[in-house]
């Protein structure tokens, strides 16, 4: 009996910690998203879309910001460069830059460096 309450003990204790980092994770998330807010003015989604799509040509700009929005932190580089219509290795700098200007970031899933959006445009 001593082993499987120590044994239901930990199993609470185990779901308790991973619902604590997935709080903390959202609670992240939402410190980086009214960051962006005061950093991008009360009409961020606008400014971060004259961003993205600056110096596009027009054909192409709705690509770039279907891309973004694809960015979602689980979709691949290879993923989100099919829904742009860009190579990979066309992708990697602009991403980087919209790291850079603050525009989206990084989370480590699986393993893997993914990015996410700041906010939907």
């Amino acid at each position: 009996m001593g082993k499987s309450k120590a044994m239901v003990e930990l199993g609470i204790y185990a779901s308790l910690n991973i619902n604590m980092t997935v709080l903390e994770n959202m609670l992240d998330e939402e410190k980086i998203k009214l960051l962006g807010r005061i950093a991008f003015g009360p009409e961020p989604e606008k400014n971060i879309r004259k961003l993205i799509v600056f110096g596009k040509k027009r054909s192409i700009a709705n690509n770039y910001v279907k891309g973004y929005n694809a960015l979602d932190g689980n979709r691949s580089l290879k993923e989100i460069s099919k829904i742009i219509g860009v190579t990979s290795s066309t992708l990697s700098p602009i991403l980087q830059k919209w790291e850079e200007i603050g525009i989206v970031y990084v989370i480590d899933n699986n393993g893997g460096k993914h990015y996410k959006k700041l906010f939907p445009i």
